[in-house]
């Protein structure tokens, strides 16, 4: 070493000088004191010797010197170049030659394979390919128990460049100190002679693992490499390769990966061989496989692996085709779609389940636990769950949830109340203000157009007749009712204002007539109750199914909703829920999507008549995804996936198709057909489409005022035969 390097030991010549000083200038020190320093005088240029003997660990070299290991006192301790945290490795002399490992592949006599040196420094040199070419700028978590603590092969890794945490794992403690986030890249290279520790911490429930981090396990065999990628977090550890060695074979290994939600036999994959066929040679031509990906993008495909979507029916979101005897033959709709265009993308297999009966979505208990779809997934029991499933912060700590494909507002469901008699629509056209104000216009242009009368003829002449009171208010009427009028007034002032009277009425007649139309021909309802704050004000029971809704209302902002929120009643079957609807009782509160094909299909008439409305306020907004097991790696792909489909418009298209098919299976399990409502757009459910003639049903009005005025009449021709017979004995 050379002098400028002995010079960069500053600590050693400082500890040095002082000594020197203090026992020259202090000679009151006590005997003790004066022993120690002599000491460290004697004790410092042997250490400072010691340091100009040890090689630096330069991380630009590749082939190790063995010498720079053979004092028997060298620590590593918190460095900038290796990152290490505290003392981690103790280097003795004598550790240098060989490494104890497991036998890796065939079974041997004392179950121990001794890897020489060059072993060691071929697959070290391995190991630092496979972090330059795949794990570059990623921090590494070096993790080793105690028969790796002074190989040749965690020398050679330490000195990679990259940031990196050194842990010994004695027990499975000591794995929990270790930061397994981080926002940026991580790897972990985990050198094992037992995997048990390793295995116990990775059957664990979710909790102090890195999913999305890149896995290196050397050291075991095949066998409990498949223990460990078949554990609970393994099966969900989207980068994990396991080295292991070929039998008795020297300086060969294979590089496999885990397969993804595979257990047991048949969970591996070789992608990979490592071989040193020259014996002391690290030349690139010897590195067979060096550059393969050993982590590819094992989600593009999933090699038909099973996955367990937990449903149930629930329209239109998901709906069961069944056969005349009633049995469940597939499954369709909006989410069922969804589901199927993932498999179909990525190659997985779908095995539909259902929660237990009621449980539906589930609930979160007071121990924790959920029940129903959630706690499946919580639990491990399924990997995908769909119905519906509205995106909320509730169920964030049980599932992750995927990208939303559907958007949703909750509605409330109410009775429509009973339609007004078609003899009504007479009237139906004006509001009765309106009346009023036509029936006092009808006697007022009596008395003007009288008065206008008696002036015209005063100054220059008028019609005799039309200066009768009498005659001039049935003159008025007769244009109110369209019919023409012969008499023409001889007085200018008097024929302005008949001109201006001819203009009012045509207006007035011709608005009449053509609501009049409309109102034959369509059924009138009342208003009834269409806003928050009516409901609020009408004191009726707010419904739904579960618990989910209540949180909804008791968390908005309007007092209104959060008053609801305290009539809120959960039900776990619908059929109660529609007869409380039905009888007035209730309203229910779910989303509008849901509301409309209820209403379609179950409480439309054939005629088109509807005994359920939806309220045309509306509140809070929510997303509709599917929930995925936590942590899972299938949420980055499916979220890519989604967001095509909804770029290409199939969730709409599927919502449609799924319609159709329901209306054809609703009218072939049972009678009740839903209206002729037009698809390609919305739902239509104000009454049956298209141009319809009239029935007597639509003019019995018209019957009405006829019958009526003969009745009059009969009464009026009775009344003149008294009055004439009276006169008559007069």
């Amino acid at each position: 070493m050379t002098a400028v390097t002995l010079f960069r030991e500053r600590h050693l010549w400082f500890g040095l000088w002082m000594a020197v000083l203090l026992t020259a200038s202090c000679p009151s020190l006590s005997v003790s004191a004066t022993i120690n320093l002599k000491m460290m005088i004697v004790i410092l240029p042997s250490t400072i010797a010691a340091k100009l003997m040890t090689p630096s660990l330069d991380p630009d070299k590749i082939e190790l010197n063995e010498e720079a290991f053979e004092y028997p006192s060298m620590m590593l301790k918190e460095s900038s170049l290796w990152g290490v945290d505290k003392d981690i490795m103790k280097i003795q002399e004598g550790d240098v030659s060989m490494v104890k490992m497991r036998l890796l592949g065939d079974s041997d006599v004392d179950g121990l394979w001794h890897l020489t040196q060059d072993e060691e420094e071929f697959l070290g040199h391995q190991l630092k390919g496979l972090v330059k070419n795949e794990m570059p700028q990623c921090t590494l978590l070096l993790a080793h128990d105690l028969p790796y603590r002074h190989s040749h092969l965690l020398r050679r890794l330490l000195l990679l460049p990259n940031p990196k945490q050194v842990v010994e794992m004695s027990d499975a403690r000591s794995l929990e100190s270790v930061a397994w986030r981080g926002k940026l890249c991580r790897g972990y290279i985990l050198l094992l002679t037992n995997h048990t520790t390793l295995h116990a911490f990775m059957s664990q429930p979710d909790g102090l693992w890195d999913f999305k981090g890149k896995f290196v396990v050397v050291g075991v065999s095949r066998e409990e490499l498949q223990e460990l990628a078949s554990s609970r977090k393994g099966v969900k550890t989207e980068h994990f390769i396991g080295i292991v060695k070929q039998g008795r074979k020297v300086g060969q290994w294979a590089v496999y990966t885990s397969i993804l939600y595979r257990s047991g036999p048949g969970n591996l994959h070789r992608v990979a061989t490592w071989s040193n066929t020259l014996r002391n040679s690290l030349s690139s031509s010897n590195l067979v496989d060096s550059h393969v990906a050993q982590f590819a993008d094992h989600l593009k495909d999933l090699f038909g692996i099973p996955l367990k979507v937990v449903t149930f029916e629930f329209e239109p979101s998901v709906l069961y085709y069944r056969d005349s005897s009633g049995k469940v033959e597939f499954p369709f709709g909006i989410d069922i779609e969804v589901v199927n265009a993932l498999a179909r993308t990525l190659n997985f297999t779908i095995i539909f389940e259902e929660p237990p009966k009621g449980e539906l979505w589930g609930v979160e208990g007071d121990d924790g636990e959920w029940t129903g779809m959630v706690g499946r997934l919580a639990r491990g029991e399924a990997d995908i769950g769909v119905a519906n499933l509205f995106l909320t912060l509730t169920r964030l700590g049980a599932v992750d949830y995927s990208a939303p494909y559907d958007a949703e507002v909750s509605c409330f469901l109410v009775r429509s109340d009973p339609a007004v008699p078609r003899w009504m629509s007479l009237v139906l056209p004006f509001q009765f203000t309106t009346w009023g104000a036509i029936l006092v216009g009808v006697l007022v242009t009596g008395v003007f157009l009288y008065v206008f009368a008696v002036a015209g003829d005063r100054c220059g002449g008028e019609v005799p007749i039309l200066q009768s009171l009498s005659f001039a208010c049935f003159y008025a009427s007769g244009m109110h009712f369209r019919e023409p009028q012969q008499l023409m007034p001889l007085g200018h002032n008097t024929r302005v204002f008949i001109s201006f009277l001819w203009i009012y009425v045509i207006i007035l007649t011709t608005a009449y007539c053509s609501n009049l139309t409309a109102f034959l021909t369509v059924t009138h309802r009342p208003q009834g109750i269409n806003t928050i704050r009516s409901l609020h004000a009408a004191h009726m029971e707010v419904s739904g199914l579960g618990s989910f809704f209540k949180g909804a209302l008791a968390s908005a902002v309007d007092p209104y909703l959060q008053g609801l929120a305290k009539r809120f009643v959960p039900y776990q079957e619908l059929d109660l829920v529609w007869n409380q609807v039905k009888e007035g009782h209730a309203a229910y509160l779910h989303n509008r999507q849901f509301l409309e094909f209820v209403i379609a299909t179950q409480f439309t008439s054939t005629k088109g008549e509807s005994s359920m409305r939806i309220m045309k306020e509306c509140f809070a907004p929510y997303s509709i995804a599917m929930a995925l097991q936590r942590n899972s790696p299938l949420k980055k792909k499916f979220d890519h996936v989604i967001s095509w489909m909804l770029a290409s418009g199939l969730v709409r298209h599927w919502f449609l198709e799924s319609l159709r098919l329901s209306r054809k299976v609703k009218t072939k399990v049972s009678n009740k057909v839903g209206s002729q409502y037009n698809t390609t757009t919305s739902l239509q459910l104000s009454g049956i489409q298209g141009v319809i003639p009239l029935s007597t049903n639509h003019m019995q009005g018209v019957f009405f005022i006829y019958m009526i005025g003969q009745l009059v009449a009969f009464l009026v021709l009775v009344m003149e035969c008294c009055q004439s017979h009276f006169s008559n004995k007069t």
